[in-house]
C-alpha cells in the first residue's frame, strides 16, 4: 500500500522537481541526478511528511539538493576554467551563472 501511495505522488510530482532543477542548474544531466536523488529521499522519509504539504517539502529538498551541487560545481572550478568559461558565455548564460552563484553565497 505504501509503494502504491508513493507511486502515485511520483508520478504527479517528479515532473514539477525535475523542471525547477533543471532551472537552477541549467543542465539535463544535473537535474536528472538531483531528481533522482530527491525522489530517493522521498522515499525514505515518506511516512514522515504531511501529505498535505508533499509539494512543498519536494521543493524545498530539490533546492537543497540544487544549491549542493552548484558548491560543488564552485569548489571544482579553477581559475583558468572559470576564465575559459566566461569568454565561451552569452551575456545571458553569464548572468544566469552569476544568479545561481550569488543563490550558494
Amino acid at each position: 500500500m505504501r509503494y502504491i501511495r508513493y507511486k502515485r505522488q511520483i508520478l504527479r510530482y517528479q515532473h514539477d522537481v525535475f523542471r525547477f532543477a533543471r532551472h537552477l542548474l541549467g543542465t539535463i544531466d544535473d537535474a536528472q541526478d538531483v531528481t533522482q536523488d530527491v525522489l530517493i529521499k522521498f522515499w525514505d522519509h515518506f511516512d514522515e511528511i504531511d501529505s498535505k504539504k508533499i509539494k512543498s517539502w519536494l521543493m524545498t529538498t530539490t533546492h537543497h539538493q540544487c544549491i549542493d551541487v552548484i558548491r560543488r560545481r564552485k569548489s571544482d572550478f579553477s581559475l583558468d576554467e572559470s576564465l575559459q568559461l566566461r569568454v565561451a558565455e552569452t551575456p545571458d548564460e553569464q548572468y544566469d551563472r552569476e544568479e545561481q552563484l550569488q543563490m550558494v553565497e
